[in-house]
């Protein structure tokens, strides 16, 4: 008898929401860090998802049978990039959806039902969360009975905080850069940090090993799916809430942020939104961190105070950004500007919180990166140019396509007279933060 391939009922398909629950939530290994990656089956995957047995045909032969198990749940400890894949078929995960959805809708109709602790109903929650994690309904129910848990176990925080990073950190784009679960995120970590609080032994480490979670979440989703507005603001809040927190003691919490994104900028070339980020790091606008204790802050038990901000040292950041700037030999234009208009950014931070006249960055990074502005061209807009470097301060193409230059002598004059480009425009959204700051501080005084 041939091998044939024998495909499970319906019911068989649907998946365990205990054990998902478990495996998303366990945080044995890495830190608790995970990869949740909803897939077809392919021929790539399906060996994972395979058992073979053996069955007697007409008493005699022994013939192997081929059965897919769609409900099972992989795991698989990625030891190079430090966390655990937890991979589930879309073949399953989409009617387990489907099922949880019908189970809600026949049995869970009563908003009191939501007012005691329903496991079943905490974990079928949980699948709907995971494909349409905007529905505020299903989201209200799953923190309400988080809730309700949290009130009888107060380490049921950890197993929460894990799911939902569990979540942002998917390969689902609608679930990573869900606003829904951001702002979840940004209640639990509030819930973290007055535990922190409340508790009698409290070690520095415990809060450092916290927020390495929520940047490695951050940093992981943002890298997985670009322009994660919401997973930048995020940091931003976290930024603010460490600030004003009465655990940033001799700025170390920020400090260890700095290393962080000192870490990840290599990873961040073409998204100006890690560097922007960066700067409330470096800076502190106290419009934003009102924002942040009033909107967020103003029903809680948390200690803070706007006098708990000092500001972090900028010099080294600046010594680094010249360290890129000179010695990636092979910068795209895009990464470039990011770059420079970074720094121009933390400059022109720097006066507008101290003055021109101050002396807190070291005059000879003013000097090179005005001197720098006066090199970087309009290329761009009259030259098809991809890829620079700077060479003793003096930027040196790598890469253009000549094939759009009309005039060869014009191009050869503007490599030789550097001082005939034009300044590179400096982003439009650094120009807007700049009137918005320079409101606010005319509406303060």
């Amino acid at each position: 008898m041939a091998d044939f391939l024998q495909t499970n009922s319906a019911k068989s398909r649907l998946i365990d929401l205990q054990e998902l629950f478990n495996a998303l939530t366990d945080s044995t290994k890495y830190n608790g860090a995970k990869y949740l990656q909803v897939l077809p089956l392919s021929d790539e995957i399906k060996p994972f998802f395979t058992s073979n047995s053996s069955i007697t045909s007409g008493g005699n032969d022994n013939d192997k049978r081929e059965t897919i198990e769609f409900n099972k749940i992989l795991t698989y400890d990625n030891e190079d990039q430090g966390l655990t894949e937890v991979i589930v078929l879309k073949e399953s995960i989409i009617p387990t959806f489907a099922n949880s959805f019908k189970l809600f809708k026949e049995k869970y109709t009563d908003d009191e039902d939501n007012l005691v602790i329903d496991k079943k109903r905490y974990l079928t929650s949980l699948i709907v969360l995971i494909l349409t994690p905007e529905d505020h309904k299903f989201l209200n129910i799953h923190f309400e009975q988080f809730e309700l848990n949290y009130g009888k176990d107060s380490n049921f925080s950890k197993s929460e905080i894990t799911l939902i990073i569990s979540l942002l950190t998917s390969n689902l784009p609608k679930t990573n850069k869900s606003s829904s679960l951001w702002e979840v995120l940004k209640r639990l970590t509030i819930l973290k940090f007055q535990e922190f609080q409340d508790s009698i032994a409290n070690p520095q480490s415990h809060i450092i090993q916290f927020i390495d979670t929520l940047t490695s979440c951050v940093f992981k989703s943002c890298k997985l799916h670009s322009r994660n507005y919401y997973g930048w603001s995020f940091m931003r809040f976290l930024i603010n809430l460490i600030k004003i927190s009465q655990f940033n003691k001799d700025n170390n919490l920020i400090k260890f942020l700095n290393l962080k994104f000192n870490d990840q900028k290599f990873e961040f070339l073409n998204d100006f939104s890690f560097f922007d980020t960066f700067s409330k790091l470096l800076f502190n606008d106290l419009s934003d961190l009102k924002f942040t204790q009033m909107n967020y802050l103003k029903d809680s038990k948390l200690k803070v105070s706007l006098n708990n901000v000092v500001q972090i040292n900028t010099n080294s950041v600046f010594d680094q950004l010249i360290d890129l700037l000179e010695t990636n030999n092979n910068l795209r234009l895009n990464s470039f500007s990011i770059l420079f208009n970074f720094s121009i950014m933390l400059i022109k931070l720097n006066e507008l919180t101290y003055g021109e006249e101050d002396k807190r960055i070291n005059q000879y990074y003013l000097n090179y990166f005005r001197d720098l502005q006066f090199q970087i061209s309009d290329f761009k807009s009259r030259y098809d140019i991809s890829e620079f470097k700077l060479i003793n301060n003096e930027l040196n193409i790598i890469y253009c396509d000549y094939t759009g230059i009309k005039n060869i002598n014009e191009f050869n004059n503007d490599l030789n007279f550097k001082n005939q480009l034009k300044m590179i425009e400096i982003n439009l959204k650094i120009l807007n933060f700049y009137s918005i700051y320079n409101n606010n501080n005319n509406n303060n005084n």
